[in-house]
């Protein structure tokens, strides 16, 4: 199984200067308050993976035409004892 992907602490300051992101300060009466940055995450959406995990989804090894391909994450759930 591949090592969790969830991105923390590689943020970097260059990373807001790409098409597709930002930088943005939030201010009370001219003062500078909080302030935050978004930038592109590629196709790997991090919060898709924290949702199927936290819906009880377990990664699993890549098959069919998803096989040897390290971009894309194949999941499954157990059914059993699922209701209808």
């Amino acid at each position: 199984m591949a090592p969790k992907i969830d991105g923390a602490g590689n943020f970097k300051s260059e990373d807001v200067l790409v098409p597709g992101s930002g930088f943005f300060t939030g201010r009370v009466e001219r003062r500078a308050v909080a302030c935050g940055a978004f930038r592109p995450l590629g196709p790997l959406k991090r919060a898709a993976i924290a949702l199927y995990e936290k819906l009880g989804y377990v990664r699993i090894p890549n098959y069919g035409m998803y096989e040897g391909k390290e971009v894309c994450l194949c999941y499954e759930k157990s059914l059993a004892g699922a209701r209808p």
